[in-house]
């Protein structure tokens, strides 16, 4: 227990320190002692490692006691498998709509392009051709009345 204490004396905060207070107090720490940073201190590089491992160390311990506890911050294998799968089916399922947009779109773009249907219109050619036919009007009946006086018969 004395040496996590001492963990968070190197880090600079209280062992009641949240996990964001930590981290802030690691990352100020690490840029008053990384020897890059400040080539003018003579243990820079020994600060900074002891730095590190206080942090690795007590980074290590947490991971630990959550494990014990059952919360483990990774996901677990079966989580994963779920995640993948519902990622799989929904890709599917907007392929599958796209799809039907695509062939929708093909369809009533060649309906454009197609000749209407027989009987489409209330007139057909037949029906047309019925009344307007010549036959109709130069049957020998009709054209009797219409000819001329001076024409022998």
């Amino acid at each position: 227990n004395n040496d996590e204490q001492n963990a968070y004396e190197i880090v600079g905060v209280g062992s009641d320190a949240t996990d964001a207070d930590i981290k802030k107090g690691f990352r100020q720490r690490s840029l008053k002692t990384h020897p890059d940073r400040n080539p003018h201190l003579k243990d820079a590089a020994r600060l900074f490692h002891e730095l590190t491992q206080a942090q690795n160390k007590r980074t290590r311990k947490r991971n630990q006691r959550r494990r014990q506890n059952g919360r483990n911050t990774h996901r677990r294998p079966e989580q994963i498998r779920d995640a993948g799968r519902r990622m799989v089916e929904e890709r599917q399922a907007e392929l599958l709509r796209q799809q039907k947009e695509a062939e929708l779109a093909e369809r009533s773009a060649q309906e454009e392009l197609d000749p209407p249907p027989l009987g489409a219109y209330p007139l057909s050619f037949s029906s047309l051709h019925a009344q307007t036919s010549p036959q109709a009007s130069t049957t020998p009946p009709s054209v009797s009345g219409t000819r001329s006086p001076s024409t022998p018969t």
